[in-house]
């Protein structure tokens, strides 16, 4: 039976991705981050093709304007998403209830946090940090329920050393492969060649989609989103079922998960 994975690629929790340098388009920085983002991905494709013969593998390319990665290094049983379609599916685009699993890639730290010097959530120029259900929301938690809401599991994650430990604590199924571990403005991290020997070794772990334990959605969703300036708090308490409950602050609630998605193309 033929297989399909989905594959969510960040650039900032990719091995030694220290500055907004190595995530910005255009710098020098940038085309080496983005090579060494390109090569993680396609050592998680060449051992997920290893391991399975007829596979079908989706690839979000997740970080800023959508073009990160090197499409001709793929092979041809690769789609590559890139750009973005302006839906809520944002980071997890391409995701259907066909795929056997999803595999985040380059995650990274959420906002207010301290596992990176890139943590943040979403904007790091926009939020202070946002919160779900009253612990701190990172991209993960945001693409993790995302595939839980397609009934779909997420079986690898990769990233700096935070967002590991909060993935496993989410979900102990969950395989993990530490980039790298934040201090400060620094980064100690893997060399790129132990980081993708990591990495295809990982992909072994990866379970028929039977085996594992879907955990249930929770019932209800409350959004609390602290933003650097009172000027956005203003503008996004304008969505509706959005209040405003200090200058900084804005707060919604839903029981639907698809709801929170599409909050965030607006606020």
């Amino acid at each position: 039976m033929s297989k399909k994975i989905f594959i969510s690629a960040d650039i900032e929790g990719t091995t030694g991705a220290c500055t907004w340098e190595d995530a910005r388009k255009g710098t020098k920085e940038h085309e080496r981050q983005s090579k060494i983002m390109t090569e993680e991905v396609l050592s998680v494709v060449e051992g997920i093709n290893g391991r399975w013969k007829d596979c079908e593998i989706v690839i979000k390319d997740a970080h800023a304007e959508g073009a990160n990665l090197d499409s001709a290094c793929f092979p041809g049983n690769c789609k590559i998403i890139s750009g973005w379609d302006g839906s809520p599916m944002c980071m997890m685009q391409g995701l259907d209830r066909g795929c056997d699993c999803s595999v985040l890639l380059g995650y990274h730290s959420a906002a207010g946090t301290d596992g990176s010097p890139l943590a943040h959530t979403f904007n790091p120029w926009k939020y202070v940090r946002i919160e779900l259900n009253g612990e701190i929301m990172s991209e993960f938690l945001v693409s993790y329920y995302t595939s839980l809401y397609f009934g779909v599991p997420v079986a690898m994650l990769s990233g700096d050393e935070g967002i590991c430990t909060d993935a496993v604590r989410t979900d102990s199924q969950i395989i993990t492969v530490a980039a790298h571990k934040g201090r400060g403005d620094s980064v100690m991290a893997n060399t790129p060649r132990r980081t993708q020997e990591l990495l295809a070794c990982a992909v072994n772990g990866i379970r028929e989609k039977e085996e594992y334990r879907l955990r249930e959605l929770p019932g209800h969703f409350h959004v609390r989103a602290v933003y650097c300036k009172h000027q956005d708090a203003l503008k996004s308490s304008c969505y509706p079922g959005c209040r405003q409950t200090d200058g900084r602050t804005v707060e919604f609630e839903t029981d639907d998960f698809y709801e929170v998605l599409r909050l965030f193309v607006f606020i």
